[in-house]
């Protein structure tokens, strides 16, 4: 089973880096709002904590997801793109040569099986859903013509 753990550019300790980074500038962002709005007067506090909550929303409503775009979609093709040229994770088993046949027999074997069998049953669903409209359509058509 491959996970996020196949395709990672960094370690855990670099991880762990960033995130008491992140928490460290949380906290002095913390600091500052707490310190300098005691030294301002009123209306200046007034307007420069509506500043922080428009900041903090714009950011919840619009970076947030931008970054999940980048971040889950640009982010995660590139690394998919990269692993692939390179056999990592998930493609470590097709990037060998000596493997190739072996996935070209699953694919034919196993998946072309499963597909024959899935296009045989929606078939079958069908031609079963046409002659229930079939019947239900000459029900309707007998009982019009007893009337």
């Amino acid at each position: 089973r491959t996970g996020f753990m196949d395709v990672r550019f960094y370690s855990i300790a670099l991880s762990l880096a960033v995130l008491v980074g992140q928490l460290t500038i949380a906290g002095c962002s913390l600091a500052y709002m707490l310190v300098f709005t005691v030294y301002l007067s009123n209306d200046v506090v007034f307007y420069w904590l509506m500043l922080i909550l428009v900041i903090y929303f714009g950011g919840m409503l619009i970076v947030e997801p931008l970054c999940l775009i980048v971040v889950d979609v640009w982010y995660h093709t590139i690394v998919d793109r990269v692993a692939l040229g390179f056999g990592f994770g998930k493609y470590s088993l097709t990037a060998d040569l000596r493997y190739r046949h072996v996935v070209r027999e699953v694919k034919s074997l196993f998946l072309d099986e499963i597909h024959a069998v899935g296009a045989i049953r929606i078939q079958r669903w069908w031609k079963a859903v046409l002659g229930t409209h079939i019947a239900i359509y000459e029900q309707t058509q007998s009982a019009s013509k007893i009337q």
